[in-house]
């Protein structure tokens, strides 16, 4: 091993003097540590580095996520209007259903009314009709009972004539 010592002013690219200073040699066992500091130190940077690379990706993930998220946001509201759309037709379907329901009710209605006047104008024409003929019946009967007097009267005329005579 050599001796720890000073060496001699070197000229550096800028034209100053520097002094190095000589440690001398390792040795084996100092290499083998500085072997494993070395080891170690790389091992901690790669460890660093994964972490920065896990932490990278999981902003990525968070950026990609929040997007994500914001787009589920917004496709939960597009849902949403489109059910409230939808809901609104249903309504309004429920509402013209119950209208058409309500003018059947109402041509039921009218109908049944034009069956019970057709049958109230059916009945009048037929009470008319009976009251015509009642009518033409009686004249019938007063006729005969005027036919029966005038031959009543033919007859006691007749009579009275035969007793003149």
């Amino acid at each position: 091993m050599r001796p720890a010592r000073l060496e001699r002013a070197t000229f550096c690219f800028v034209g100053k003097r520097s002094i190095r200073l000589s440690y001398g040699r390792l040795r084996e066992t100092d290499r083998f540590k500085l072997l494993q500091l070395l080891s170690d130190y790389c091992k901690a940077m790669l460890r660093v580095s994964k972490n920065k690379a896990r932490r990278a990706k999981r902003a990525e993930q968070t950026a990609n996520g929040k997007e994500q998220t914001a787009e589920s946001r917004g496709q939960r509201a597009k849902n949403r209007e489109q059910r409230a759309k939808s809901k609104g037709q249903r309504a309004k379907g429920r509402e013209q259903r119950a209208k058409s329901k309500g003018q059947r009710a109402e041509g039921k209605e009218q109908r049944a009314e034009s069956k019970t006047a057709k049958s109230k104008g059916q009945r009048a024409r037929r009470q008319r009709a009976k009251g015509r003929e009642q009518r033409a019946e009686s004249r019938g009967q007063r006729a005969e009972s005027r036919g029966q007097r005038a031959e009543a009267v033919a007859l006691l005329k007749c009579a009275m004539i035969d007793r003149s005579t």
